[in-house]
């Protein structure tokens, strides 16, 4: 936030004005973690619009559906998703990328990207119960959306 605007405030701004342009009508960020804030919303709509859109860009979608990223300096990044069904010997057929969250007030969220029977379906769960240490609800009601498609 701090390397593209300045500052924390200034990439929210940013980051509203993208939410405007998506049309996410229901969405306001008010930092860039996502952590709570009662002025930090959106819906599972809203934030199928931003995947959407974010699908389209070849090198998000690399990065988004890979287990493992190093940076063009170095930086190594991990997957969340990938790791914690690893963790969890949570199976998945179908589901190609995913971006976890937590928030005590959230509970666990998914918005995830997968394909089946060459169909490709975007699916965003939120308010999962339990948290990083608990039963992964938001993954294993996603690999059950995919498995009844």
């Amino acid at each position: 936030a701090y390397f593209v605007s300045g500052s924390e405030d200034e990439f929210a701004n940013l980051m509203n004005e993208k939410a405007e342009e998506l049309s996410m009508n229901n969405t306001h960020f008010d930092n860039a973690s996502g952590l709570h804030s009662n002025n930090n919303y959106t819906t599972v709509s809203d934030l199928s619009k931003l995947l959407l859109y974010s699908l389209d860009d070849g090198d998000f979608k690399a990065i988004f559906t890979s287990s493992k990223h190093k940076t063009f300096n170095g930086l190594n990044f991990e997957s969340t998703f990938y790791k914690t069904i690893k963790s969890h010997n949570i199976s998945n057929n179908y589901i190609l990328g995913a971006k976890t969250g937590y928030t005590g007030e959230a509970g666990l969220c998914l918005a995830s990207y997968g394909e089946k029977n060459g169909n490709e379906y975007i699916v965003i769960t939120a308010n999962a119960k339990g948290d990083h240490y608990s039963k992964q609800n938001h993954i294993l009601d996603t690999n059950y959306i995919f498995e009844n498609l």
